[in-house]
């Protein structure tokens, strides 16, 4: 039987966050992106989500400002590698892919 991608099977978005950290109190560069992973069940909800997040952030750290992309935000897959990991007389491991 194949193995589900879990993350398929769910509704998961990832959201672009600009941040604007003119102090560098969250982060040691004073602007940087990233991507945070929301689950929602459509795209409208996950931009909710990424707003919800963005205004407990500022809240967290004052002086620092996260924005939230409308426009990056797309569904969230995660890929998923099969490994085995094999020993043989000569105490040498091979891992196949």
């Amino acid at each position: 039987m194949a193995k589900i991608n879990k993350a398929s099977r769910e509704n998961i978005w990832k959201v672009r966050i600009d941040v604007n950290d003119p102090g560098c109190i969250w982060n040691i560069n004073p602007s940087s992106f990233y991507y945070k992973i929301i689950k929602a069940n459509n795209e409208n909800a996950a931009v909710r989500g990424a707003a919800n997040y963005c205004s407990r952030q500022m809240q967290a750290y004052p002086g620092v400002h996260f924005k939230y992309s409308t426009s990056d935000v797309s569904p969230y897959y995660c890929n998923i590698v099969k490994r085995s990991i094999i020993e043989d007389n000569t105490g040498i491991t091979t891992i196949k892919i």
